[in-house]
């Protein structure tokens, strides 16, 4: 489901994936600025507030670009915004056992 068509509705986990340098917010690389920042913030808080109970940010450290090669994955800007960083955990600090669910 997109981020626009998920606006009034709730889920008990949400996962928000791609969540990379360059791919969101967008950036131009010819000034160094992003571009759509506050549309983009304003979607980003929609997927991480439809959650009732979970949600997971995923990034990883490759990404493919547009021209489908393979790059080095750096974290967007939005785990650290309005300080959301300090809800975030390192996935080896809540490792969970699905095998017994």
């Amino acid at each position: 489901m997109t981020l626009h068509k998920a606006k009034g509705h709730e889920f008990n986990v949400v996962f928000r994936l791609d969540l990379y340098k360059y791919i969101m917010p967008q950036e131009d690389f010819s000034t160094n600025t992003y571009k759509y920042l506050d549309g983009t913030i304003n979607l980003h808080y929609v997927g991480i507030t439809r959650a009732k109970s979970y949600c997971f940010l995923a990034t990883s450290n490759k990404r493919t670009k547009s021209d489908e090669s393979e790059a080095r994955a750096q974290d967007t800007m939005l785990f650290g915004y309005n300080m959301l960083n300090k809800y975030t955990y390192d996935v080896k600090n809540i490792y969970v056992d699905w095998s017994n669910t």
